[in-house]
């Protein structure tokens, strides 16, 4: 793990403003001076400075493609871009932060040159970032980086999958409990332990239907029925 600022800088040291409780944090001085205008607790701290290039030298897996590089710095892109050699490394895809911290402001113009000039392709434009795929691999990724998020994507809403494995979750607690119940009542009826007395094979008889009960309820709930599509996905993920 490296924990540094990158910048292309000629310094070991930086100040890195963070805003206190939102997760932003800028070597720019504006936006920290920015944030403290609108009243948000600024801290500046000095923390070490590295270019780009160093961390994939020294810090990267040799011999192996970097696949995906997102960067988002809220506002220095253009000094973290300068300081790697996107000739030498390669990532086949890049995200890259378009727009001013906190607004739709697009300061690609700044930097997007430099990319271009490195042998990537533009894909798309989100609204907050840009995709660019390396010339190398857009026959394969840049139709499918170019095509946007949208109603007609299969996707499942984070709140619902937690639901899901929430119901999920239970259920197998019931199965469990149902299986046990189920090889109690075996054990009684067929005689291989202690001697079942009429009472024992009531309760028992009693816990199992009503496992059997709460799992009907399980399976007749509105979650159950929404989550279906994503059950099939895990267990078709299970399988692989």
């Amino acid at each position: 793990m490296v924990e540094a600022v990158i910048t292309d800088e000629d310094t070991d040291m930086v100040v890195l403003h963070e805003i206190a409780a939102t997760g932003l944090s800028s070597i720019v001085d504006s936006v920290g001076a920015q944030h403290r205008a609108a009243g948000a607790p600024v801290v500046d701290k000095p923390v070490p400075a590295l270019r780009l290039s160093e961390v994939l030298e020294h810090h990267g897996t040799p011999g192996k493609d970097v696949h995906f590089m997102l960067v988002d710095t809220e506002g220095s892109e253009a000094q973290v871009l300068a300081s790697v050699d996107l000739h030498r490394f390669r990532p086949w895809v890049l995200v890259i932060e378009s727009t001013a911290p906190n607004s739709t402001v697009q300061t690609h113009a700044a930097w997007e040159a430099v990319v271009l000039a490195a042998g990537y392709r533009f894909c798309l434009f989100d609204g907050l970032s840009r995709f660019y795929v390396a010339e190398e691999h857009a026959e394969t990724l840049q139709a499918r980086l170019a095509y946007p998020a949208c109603v007609l994507d299969t996707f499942v809403e984070a709140n619902l999958e937690a639901r899901a494995y929430a119901v999920w979750e239970g259920r197998q607690e019931l199965i469990a409990e149902v299986r046990r119940w189920r090889a109690e009542a075996l054990r009684l009826w067929a005689g291989t332990g202690d001697t079942a007395s009429s009472s024992d094979l009531q309760r028992v008889q009693r816990e199992l239907t009503a496992a059997f009960d709460e799992l009907a309820a399980v399976r007749g709930t509105v979650s159950w029925r929404v989550t279906r599509p994503l059950r099939a996905v895990r267990r078709r993920m299970m399988r692989l």
